[in-house]
């Protein structure tokens, strides 16, 4: 509700969210490469493979880096929309990450 109130304009609110997309989808296709570390022993038997593997990852987290790079460089058009991104994005982080131990806690 605090970006629809600070925003104003559509265009500012597809900034943010186009920004905030770009940075969980590229941090979501950066993950394949953790778990194909990770998952390195199944080696061509029971696990999913693809033509061009490392390439086409590289490309899709390049192209989304590109459009959150551009929507944070224009930065007067859209009122910090990259800063404002971010800034929610940290403030969630650190309540998950709060909730999270206690969650923690209460289980042991």
């Amino acid at each position: 509700m605090f970006i629809v109130f600070w925003a104003k304009e559509f265009d500012k609110i597809l900034s943010f969210t186009i920004f905030l997309d770009c940075f969980g989808m590229a941090l979501s296709a950066g993950s394949i490469f953790y778990f194909r570390k990770k998952t390195k022993h199944l080696n061509n038997k029971d696990i999913y493979s693809m033509k061009l593997y490392p390439l086409l990852p590289i490309i899709f987290i390049a192209a989304y880096t590109f459009v959150g790079i551009s929507i944070a460089l224009d930065y007067e058009k859209n009122d910090y929309a990259a800063l404002t991104g971010l800034g929610v994005l940290a403030f969630f982080m650190v309540l998950y990450f709060i909730f999270y131990r206690n969650i923690k806690k209460e289980t042991l």
